[in-house]
């Protein structure tokens, strides 16, 4: 009788420690599904986002390029977590409305560079803080800045606009209170600004930088010292995100990194001045001023001109010292 008690007694001591095994096993497994949360994440952004975003080709796709990308991979390393950015046949596929449809469907997990409170980002989930702004500047000949002592002065001269360009809502209401002309190109916008049927260009001044010198012009234009908007830009989820919450979360960790900012702002630095020196050459349309005329001018200058001529050197320095934008961003 000894010997069945003692036999029921490590046969229920057995099925209770397998019992206990199979528990940890499974609190183990959701521990580890929750803190790596999923293998990688699928990431879009906007396809012509100078400087924060690009498509490029990679043999016949295409391929996102984004300020974003090395500093979030840097990051998600120690959460064991991926990037994924899915590749685009041609660019038509990589257009911002049906990544933005995608998001919502949770097709894609995340955008990279999205304003908030704006229509065409709704039904995404924007992640704050935001790191980085996009400032929008006055932009003009070198010789604006004289017309120009505050907003109000805007009134009274010709703006332009390019609807190339990507606005918050609130900052394009307020630009289109100053009745503004809106034109489709950056080049229709220089284009007015040279031959005196534009005062001044309302823009981002890191897309005109890049923008002006692809077509030879970037010496002729200065812009505001202080932006009009710094628009922050923003990370943004999928509401379909399965847990969202939780990647919200972790994101939030990363943005409130201070290095990691700066690692965003010194890659918005190169980008500029990578596209900056790779269009360092190019030839102005014939609207620019020539060489030929300018040699003819500083032979034949008077004083008035020498200092314009100065004038134009101070405003050229103080468009090189982009740092100074991002102050306080």
């Amino acid at each position: 009788m000894g010997k069945i008690f003692f036999k029921i007694i490590v046969l229920f001591l057995a099925l209770f420690l397998s019992n206990q095994a199979r528990c940890a096993d499974s609190n183990n497994s959701m521990v580890q599904r929750e803190e790596f949360l999923g293998d990688k994440l699928t990431v879009v952004g906007l396809p012509d986002f100078l400087p924060f975003s690009q498509y490029v080709k990679d043999g016949s796709r295409m391929q996102l390029h984004n300020v974003f990308w090395q500093p979030l991979q840097k990051a998600l390393q120690k959460y064991r977590l991926k990037l994924y950015a899915p590749l685009f046949i041609s660019m038509d596929e990589c257009d911002y409305v049906p990544l933005i449809v995608g998001m919502r469907e949770g097709k894609y997990h995340l955008f990279l560079g999205a304003y908030s409170d704006t229509k065409k980002f709704s039904g995404i989930v924007p992640i704050y803080p935001a790191v980085i702004s996009n400032p929008i500047h006055i932009i003009g000949l070198a010789e604006m800045p004289d017309k120009v002592k505050e907003i109000k002065d805007l009134q009274k001269l010709h703006g332009v606009v390019c609807d190339c360009e990507y606005f918050s809502d609130f900052a394009m209401r307020k630009i289109n209170d100053l009745k503004v002309e809106h034109v489709a190109t950056a080049y229709d916008a220089y284009e007015k600004l040279f031959t005196g049927k534009a005062d001044y260009l309302i823009g981002s001044w890191y897309y005109n930088r890049i923008m002006s010198s692809q077509y030879g012009l970037e010496r002729y234009l200065s812009a505001s010292k202080k932006p009009l908007f710094k628009i922050p830009v923003f990370m943004s989820m999928s509401k379909l995100t399965p847990k969202l919450s939780e990647y919200i979360k972790m994101f939030q960790k990363i943005l409130a990194d201070p290095q990691f900012s700066t690692d965003i702002k010194n890659e918005i630095l190169r980008e500029v001045e990578t596209q900056v020196q790779k269009n360092i050459g190019v030839v102005p349309p014939s609207f620019a001023p020539q060489e030929q005329d300018a040699v003819s001018k500083e032979e034949d200058e008077t004083s008035e001109e020498v200092e314009i001529k100065g004038r134009v050197i101070e405003q050229q320095t103080q468009q090189k010292s982009i740092e100074e934008v991002l102050e306080g961003i």
